[in-house]
């Protein structure tokens, strides 16, 4: 009953009710903690060796190098580099395939747990939403179905992923298009391809902001579909059909509510990366656990304040059509 009572809320009254709630009640808390250890014991052993493939581009990028122009003046140089093939045809095929192992892991093993997760979320914060704190844990099991729900969260982690690529893809093809041909090493401001550096910047900055605002809207919306997946028993289709219908008043909420809990979770974790914490030594997977153990965390957190978003934009809703 935190929330029941305001209207058209705030994402930070949305957020601070979401936290509270969360912390305060112990049994809901207890539960939630209880179905994310085994996403959370994945996602430890997922980042290990995401962490390998990530140590591993370098050298992957050295066995296939660029054309490198070098300007300096009015002279240029050329130069190539001339690839091992003792066994760069080897490491190659162990990346793509350990690439591709990772990929199943993620769109077939991920997805699986973590409906487990977010159908549990959902209930409980509902529960306390509904003032339904004293029911036992036996019944809240007995409402859940997760196959029901399934579908649209299968729907939902491959639209998530798309996009993600999405964002991954404009990085990489800046970075692998200024690589192949050297413009990190240019000196000569008037010729061509520092002006062609310039201009790749200049797009993919562009791709990559509009995808990612469009990530955090998209964002809002596939979470109220989940939320009412499992609330309301309306699965695909019809499910995101009721999102866009609720969320149409407070797409700026939905948008300001995904951009704090995506830094929240991925900062911390694109910091340990690229800083190579998270590897298979004690004080590596130390640090993964820490870094997953929080965002699993802001993931519980996350759910419950889609569940008091979508009933504040269900409210909304229903007042100004009455």
């Amino acid at each position: 009953q935190a929330i029941q009572s305001l209207r058209q809320l705030k994402s930070s009254e949305i957020l601070r009710s979401a936290v509270t709630t969360f912390a305060s009640n112990y049994r809901f808390m207890f539960l939630m903690i209880l179905s994310i250890v085994p996403l959370c014991a994945f996602m430890i052993f997922y980042e290990i060796k995401l962490q390998k493939m990530v140590e591993s581009l370098p050298k992957l990028l050295d066995n296939s190098p660029p054309v490198i122009l070098m300007s300096v003046g009015h002279s240029s140089h050329y130069s190539r580099f001339h690839p091992k093939h003792d066994d760069g045809d080897n490491f190659r095929g162990t990346f793509y395939f350990d690439l591709l192992k990772l990929s199943l892991f993620y769109l077939v093993i991920y997805p699986l747990l973590e409906i487990v997760t977010v159908v549990i979320s959902i209930k409980s914060a509902a529960k306390t939403h509904s003032g339904e704190t004293q029911v036992p844990l036996k019944e809240v099991f007995k409402q859940i179905n997760l196959w029901g729900s399934f579908p649209t969260h299968l729907s939902i982690h491959l639209l998530s992923t798309l996009t993600l690529l999405g964002l991954v893809w404009a990085v990489a093809n800046h970075h692998l298009f200024s690589y192949r041909y050297g413009f990190w090493y240019l000196y000569d401001f008037h010729s061509i391809e520092f002006y062609l550096s310039l201009l790749s910047i200049a797009l993919h900055s562009a791709i990559f902001i509009v995808l990612f605002f469009k990530y955090m809207s998209w964002g809002a919306f596939w979470n109220m579909a989940m939320v009412i997946s499992v609330l309301e028993e309306g699965a695909g289709i019809g499910a995101f059909g009721l999102s866009d219908y609720y969320g149409k008043h407070c797409k700026q909420t939905g948008f300001q509510l995904m951009l704090v809990f995506f830094v929240f979770n991925n900062l911390p974790r694109l910091l340990a990366l690229s800083l190579g914490l998270c590897n298979s030594s004690f004080s590596g997977v130390c640090v993964t656990a820490i870094v997953i153990g929080s965002l699993c965390l802001g993931n519980l957190v996350k759910w419950v304040a889609m569940v008091f978003y979508f009933y504040d934009c269900k409210q909304q809703v229903m007042e100004k059509k009455g």
